[in-house]
C-alpha cells in the first residue's frame, strides 16, 4: 500500500502532493544540493492536494508499470529554471476521488463531510462547521483553490 493510499483511508487526514524528479545531487554534511533537487521541489510545489506530477525521465521510466497511468499536464514554467519541463499527472489507476476541505485543506469523504455550500456554481465539501463558516465569510478568498 502506497502512503498516498494510506491517506486516503485516514478520515480527516490532511492531503498529500508529491514531485518526482531524478538526477545529480550533492551531499555535504548531510545535505543535499543541486539542480534536480531544486527542480523536484518545483514540480512537488506545482502539484495539487492529492496529486503527483513527474518529469518526462520519470514518466518515460514509469511508463510500463500496470498499477499507474501517466497524463501529459503540458509544460510548465518554473521559478529559477531557465526552460520550461514537461510536466506528467502519475494517475494511480485504483485511484479514487478525494475532496479537499478549502480552508484547512484535509481530506474528506463526501459522506463523511459535516457541512457543505455552494458557491459558484461548485459544492464545496467541509471537515467541520467552523471550517464551513470560514468559507462562507469569504468564500471568493477559498473558492477554487
Amino acid at each position: 500500500m502506497s502512503v498516498f493510499e494510506a491517506v486516503e483511508r485516514e478520515p480527516l487526514f490532511p492531503s498529500l502532493r508529491a514531485g518526482i524528479h531524478g538526477g545529480r545531487v550533492v551531499e555535504q554534511d548531510g545535505r543535499y544540493f543541486g539542480m534536480a533537487l531544486n527542480l523536484a521541489a518545483r514540480v512537488t510545489a506545482h502539484a495539487r492536494a492529492g496529486q503527483i506530477l513527474c518529469t518526462e525521465p520519470i514518466a518515460a521510466s514509469a511508463h510500463d508499470l500496470e498499477e499507474a497511468k501517466m497524463h501529459d499536464v503540458g509544460l510548465v514554467r518554473f521559478k529559477n529554471v531557465a526552460d520550461p519541463v514537461r510536466v506528467f499527472d502519475f494517475l494511480r489507476r485504483q485511484q479514487r476521488a478525494v475532496l479537499t476541505d478549502p480552508v484547512c485543506r484535509m481530506q474528506i469523504r463526501e459522506e463523511d463531510a459535516p457541512a457543505r455550500l455552494p458557491f459558484g456554481g461548485t459544492t464545496y465539501y467541509f471537515c467541520s462547521f467552523a471550517c464551513a463558516r470560514t468559507f462562507a465569510e469569504r468564500p471568493e478568498h477559498y473558492a477554487g483553490g
